[in-house]
């Protein structure tokens, strides 16, 4: 799943799940400085510490070093931070957590965008750090930085705006699918975001899936870009104001 709220990113490094990267270059030796890095805060939502079986099969912490990877082309454009939102069982000394920003909301300009990762809960839980999590957003949508939600991060970043997440009606998605793109809403996404056109080409996305939860109802002023038999709104996206 794809949520992009407010994007400003632009586009010229996109990969398949909408993951936008920055389109800093490479100059040559002039006077002119080479751009700044990208700035993306990843907000972890689901450390595999408690999860053994899936550490090992993945040899990974959580979700974030999986976009780390997702972005490993870019990496020389992208400067990324991991913000814990769902605490590991031990939280390493360094690490940032979604409170610092809670306690000092000027932090949020530090990032040029902020990325929500999957999580095996569902945003609709009432637990202390979902609840938290959905403060920061609301936080970060009134600051107007970028946000991009994948999975869990799509559906908490609806249910936490004045949408709804919830279980699916219609049972669990896995495996390998297909969603629609809305040509009218999806071209006008990418002509906004200024886009490479090679995007408008496509029709439909194949993605793979596994999730029981949906984005059920969209908060106020997002546009539906994707859909499939299985849930109505695959990706969304808000439109600067």
């Amino acid at each position: 799943h794809l949520q992009i709220l407010r994007t400003t990113m632009p586009a010229s490094a996109t990969d398949v799940s909408g993951a936008t990267a920055t389109a800093a270059a490479s100059l040559p030796a002039t006077n002119i400085a080479p751009l700044e890095p990208y700035k993306l805060a990843i907000l972890e939502c689901q450390p595999f510490d408690a999860h053994p079986k899936i550490r090992q099969r993945t040899k990974e912490d959580g979700f974030a070093p999986c976009f780390y990877k997702l972005f490993e082309s870019v990496k020389e454009k992208i400067q990324w931070t991991c913000i814990y939102a769902h605490l590991p069982s031990s939280l390493p000394a360094s690490a940032l957590t979604i409170q610092h920003f809670i306690d000092n909301p000027d932090a949020l300009h530090d990032y040029d965008a902020f990325l929500i990762t999957g999580s095996f809960n569902g945003a609709y839980q009432t637990i202390p750090w979902i609840l938290q999590l959905c403060d920061l957003i609301k936080m970060i949508h009134d600051a107007k930085v970028p946000l991009l939600g994948v999975c869990f991060g799509h559906q908490i970043i609806a249910h936490a705006i004045g949408g709804l997440a919830k279980k699916n009606p219609n049972g669990l998605e896995l495996g390998i699918h297909s969603a629609r793109l809305i040509k009218d809403n999806y071209e006008k996404f990418i002509h906004e975001n200024e886009m490479d056109s090679e995007w408008l080409q496509r029709t439909e996305l194949l993605l793979p899936y596994i999730h029981n939860d949906v984005a059920y109802e969209l908060p106020k002023h997002a546009v539906a870009l994707a859909y499939n038999d299985m849930t109505a709104y695959q990706m969304y996206y808000i439109p600067k104001l």
